[in-house]
């Protein structure tokens, strides 16, 4: 499956892939570095816009990832670009100043 949707982003140019809310290796997709960034970007050389699955960052405090200004700011340090629907970025400032736990 990798193999094919790493093919499918390079062929195709997509411009926006949108995070699950999955876990990866008992991670978050919308805080999974790893997987946004190193994968995503790094190796297989996605240039276009990330975006979580609807609420997928406020949702992450129920895996025990911390508040959700702990979790507002995992999310764009992983990757993560805009937020579908939920209200985590609306401190982006506090986030992006804050270190997570």
């Amino acid at each position: 499956m990798a193999a094919a949707l790493q093919s499918r982003c390079g062929k195709w140019a997509a411009g926006s892939v949108m995070t699950s809310s999955n876990v990866v290796d008992e991670v978050p997709a919308s805080a999974n570095r790893w997987l946004l960034t190193d994968v995503l970007r790094n190796q297989w050389g996605f240039k276009g816009f990330v975006v979580t699955d609807y609420t997928a960052i406020n949702e992450m405090t129920q895996h025990g990832l911390g508040d959700l200004q702990t979790v507002s700011a995992l999310a764009p340090k992983a990757g993560v670009e805009m937020d579908m629907v939920g209200e985590s970025l609306t401190t982006l400032k506090k986030c992006w100043t804050r270190e997570p736990n």
